[in-house]
């Protein structure tokens, strides 16, 4: 499997599949997905999607609130919860660093209180 530019040998247990022995296919389903995702972001050292998801719901937080105070997409943090996607490196230490350090998710919000992120004045335009 390919992450951020490297290619790793990632032994998946458990994933759903179905063999159909009249004609020899095998098939996955979104299930399966999520166990090959999860399996590769462990072995890699990354958040697993309910690890972010268990983050983010003990804090008491929507997806979109998350994603306001890192500074990213609800939609990719929505992504990375129903691992669709993989999060970057440097997304998975913030979400470390938010969900382990009060002080840091209180410094989050204080910079977004006072410049928000996708609303700051453009100079010059009307």
């Amino acid at each position: 499997m390919k992450y951020d530019g490297a290619w790793y040998n990632v032994r998946i247990e458990g994933m759903p599949e179905w063999h159909c022995d009249a004609c020899g296919i095998t098939v996955t389903d979104d299930d399966s997905d999520t166990v090959v995702q999860d399996c590769l972001r462990r072995h890699i050292g990354l958040l697993t999607a309910d690890e972010i998801r268990d983050g983010r719901n003990a804090l008491g937080l929507k997806q979109v609130e998350l994603a306001a105070l890192l500074g990213c997409a609800a939609e990719s943090l929505s992504r990375w919860e129903s691992s669709s996607i993989l999060q970057s490196r440097s997304y998975d230490r913030l979400l470390r660093v938010f969900f382990g350090v009060p002080e840091a998710r209180e410094l989050l919000r204080a910079i977004d209180a006072v410049n928000p992120i996708g609303k700051r004045p453009v100079p010059g335009a009307s």
